[in-house]
């Protein structure tokens, strides 16, 4: 499932013309792994994992599916639940979500120095477990990028018409339920999730005086093998929002992996006002949202198709 980068009105102009052959958006650039510019910039990704214990981490060995049951086309609550378009079932709607994919990605548009950065799995940081009634292990907030790691995504972000991965606002409308003013650039790139994954096995969470992994104590944790490298850099305008779903759960490519955890990362906050992640706690009957501040390159790690976890993205401000 949102995340961001603003710059100002003089210097705007002379980053849009470099930005240029690195396919940034034309307008004003609103990012955010959702936001930028006043767009909201976010990364979104799921987490693969394997019901088999012992197997290789790049998940080249056979692991059990999670999950194979379509929801039925009838199962009109099923369907919301997990956002799904009426009249498909779930694989119908995950494959046309993904049928085009941008195969080059964004790792070699990043600097040498941001490349450095990025393999250092050192500068992970667990920030709190998300609250709000939310039992503890299924979400968390991670401080995942630097705040020149964010920039330089945000930099390498695209949504301009005809490229390849790209959908637009009004295509992204009509695949995900409820998703207003966002436009999607999905991105097929092996290395930055490998150095992603490898910082979520670095991170550490504490526990009973000491600190211990922070993957062990989410749900599903002990088993996710991988970083899913189909990554969803999203850009929110000014309007836009994503409203109360759960995210869905996504088998890999060869069917022997499924995803159970998605991570979402803001990497413009600063840059414009709303757009928080929403949470919509049962605590308070699972129709009240409550915004989650995040800071620059924070991301938000949940588990899927969770009803404790009742999400959106609330409205885009300027």
């Amino acid at each position: 499932h949102q995340s961001p980068a603003q710059r100002g009105s003089s210097s705007e102009s002379m980053q849009a013309v470099a930005r240029a052959a690195r396919c940034l958006r034309s307008q004003e650039r609103q990012l955010s792994l959702c936001a930028r510019s006043s767009q909201l910039r976010s990364l979104r990704v799921g987490a693969a994992r394997s019901l088999q214990a012992n197997r290789s981490l790049h998940g080249r060995h056979p692991f059990a599916l999670v999950q194979k049951a379509s929801l039925a086309t009838g199962d009109a609550d099923a369907a919301a639940f997990v956002g799904i378009t009426p009249g498909l079932t779930k694989e119908e709607q995950i494959a046309r979500k993904n049928q085009d994919i941008d195969k080059d990605g964004i790792w070699d548009l990043l600097p040498a120095g941001v490349q450095q950065s990025l393999q250092d799995a050192g500068k992970v940081r667990f920030v709190s477990w998300l609250g709000h009634g939310v039992t503890k292990g299924k979400a968390a907030i991670v401080q995942l990028f630097t705040h020149e790691e964010a920039d330089a995504i945000i930099d390498c972000m695209c949504t301009a018409g005809g490229k390849s991965g790209v959908m637009s606002a009004e295509r992204t409308a009509e695949l995900y339920l409820g998703r207003v003013n966002t436009a999607r650039h999905l991105v097929a790139d092996a290395r930055l999730a490998e150095h992603l994954f490898h910082r979520f096995q670095a991170c550490l969470v504490p526990s009973g005086g000491g600190q211990v992994p922070f993957l062990s104590e989410m749900k599903f944790g002990s088993d996710v093998v991988a970083v899913n490298e189909k990554i969803r850099l999203v850009t929110t305008e000014a309007g836009g929002e994503h409203q109360k779903h759960a995210d869905i759960s996504e088998p890999s490519d060869d069917g022997q992996r499924s995803s159970r955890l998605t991570f979402q990362c803001y990497l413009n906050p600063e840059a414009y006002e709303g757009g928080h992640f929403q949470l919509y706690p049962q605590e308070r009957g699972g129709h009240e949202p409550v915004d989650i501040p995040m800071e620059k390159g924070c991301a938000v790690v949940f588990v899927q198709e969770d009803a404790e976890l009742m999400h959106g993205g609330g409205k885009k401000g300027a």
